[in-house]
C-alpha cells in the first residue's frame, strides 16, 4: 500500500483492498422454500435432460431423479428439511410430466379412456411419484454432504 501511495495511486485517506489468499467461498443464499422449489425446477429440467441422449439414456434415464436432486442440492448447499423438499418438488414434477404423457397419449388415441386405462395410469403415476421420491432424496442428500453447507 506504500508503494501505492508513492506512485500516486491512492491518497492517505483511501484504502487498498485486495484479496486475501485465505478468501471464503461465496455463501449459499438463505434457506427458503422457494429457493428449494426453484432449485427442484432444476432438478426436474436436469431429470428430463437425462431422457435425450440416445443409447445411454437407458442408463441416464431412470437415474435421472437422483441426478437431478445431486445438482439441485449441490447448488444450494442443502441440509434437512431442504433435502426433503428438493426430493417433493421433483417427484412432483415428474409426476406431472407422467400425466401430462399419458394425456397427449390419450388425445392421439394410442391408449383408451375407459375406467382401467385410468385406473393404471394412475398406479404408474403414483409409482413414478416415489420411485422419483426416493431416487431425488437421495442425490439431494450426497449432493448436499458434497455441496458444503
Amino acid at each position: 500500500m506504500v508503494r501505492l501511495i508513492a506512485l500516486g495511486v491512492l491518497t492517505v485517506n483511501e484504502t487498498a483492498t485486495t484479496d486475501a489468499p485465505d478468501a471464503r467461498p461465496p455463501e449459499a443464499p438463505a434457506p427458503s422454500i422457494r429457493r428449494d422449489i426453484r432449485s427442484g425446477l432444476l432438478g426436474v429440467g436436469i431429470a428430463i435432460l437425462c431422457l435425450i441422449p440416445p443409447g445411454i439414456h437407458f442408463v441416464s434415464g431412470p437415474l435421472g431423479p437422483g441426478i437431478g436432486g445431486f445438482f439441485a442440492a449441490t447448488r444450494v448447499h442443502a441440509r434437512g428439511k431442504h433435502i426433503a423438499s428438493i426430493a417433493l418438488t421433483l417427484a412432483v414434477g415428474e409426476a406431472i410430466i407422467a400425466w401430462i404423457v399419458a394425456g397427449i397419449l390419450m388425445v392421439i388415441g394410442t391408449i383408451g379412456k375407459d375406467s382401467a386405462t385410468l385406473l393404471f395410469v394412475a398406479v404408474v403415476d403414483v409409482a413414478v411419484f416415489f420411485y422419483s421420491f426416493c431416487l431425488a432424496g437421495a442425490g439431494a442428500f450426497l449432493g448436499g454432504l458434497s455441496g458444503g453447507g
